[in-house]
């Protein structure tokens, strides 16, 4: 898996995992979001991948933003220290410790 699979993995299942949480069914999400209620359901079952303008779409819907999309709440200092140490790593280090991220994401499946 790439970076942008990883990135693009760990958005659809943040997205469904707040629609879930919030009770919102793809079919309600469509219409909050102006979108097809197909699009909902590929994009969550990881066959397409959201433009910046969809996933702003999505977002508003959701009522969510930038920093609760990516889980920045409480943990936001040791996240941000762990990024800022991620893109100190050299590529290869960078690499590996990615592919280590994803490891964990399939044994959460």
């Amino acid at each position: 898996m790439t970076e942008k699979e990883t990135l693009t993995y760990y958005l659809i299942k943040r997205l469904r995992a707040i629609r879930k949480e919030r009770n919102i069914s793809q079919e309600q999400l469509s219409e909050l979001a102006g979108v097809e209620s197909r699009y909902i359901n590929k994009l969550e079952n990881g066959k397409l991948n959201p433009t910046l303008n969809t996933l702003e779409k999505i977002m508003l819907a959701l009522d969510i933003s930038y920093r609760e999309l990516f889980e920045l709440s409480s943990h936001e200092t040791d996240i941000e220290s762990l990024l800022v140490a991620l893109a100190e790593l050299s590529p290869s280090q960078r690499k590996v410790a990615i592919n280590a991220f994803i490891e964990l994401l399939s044994l959460e499946k």
